[in-house]
């Protein structure tokens, strides 16, 4: 916990589709996805408040010790405060690392998006 502190951004390519991206303060650690969502399953009433998604994406982390670069699955649920342009996430990516030393792990961030 606490390893990923920095921002996070969300863009719209369609109302299924978006790219998600992020830096962290801590070293540098950088990501990329692109998310399919689904928003027919959890939503009761047709109100689409809450949100499953998954999708593929990249890392790349550099810290005092090596630097790796890797691929993602992510995985997650957000949840959006109704007429209001906030929202909160929690997601999971399972990361394959290839470049810097093979290494295979998960990722985990809680979090919140507001929009302009």
């Amino acid at each position: 916990m606490g390893e990923f502190t920095g921002l996070i951004g969300k863009m719209w390519e369609n109302k299924v589709n978006a790219y998600s991206a992020a830096i962290a303060f801590r070293g540098l650690g950088l990501h990329l996805d692109y998310l399919w969502h689904d928003k027919s399953m959890l939503s009761p009433n047709n109100r689409k408040l809450l949100t499953i998604y998954y999708g593929l994406g990249g890392e790349l982390k550099e810290t005092k010790r090596s630097n790796s670069l890797g691929f993602r699955g992510v995985g997650g649920i957000v949840y959006q405060i109704e007429k209001n342009p906030f929202e909160i996430f929690g997601e999971l990516a399972p990361t394959v690392r290839i470049i810097g030393g093979i290494d295979v792990g998960v990722t985990t961030l809680i979090g919140a998006r507001f929009y302009l």
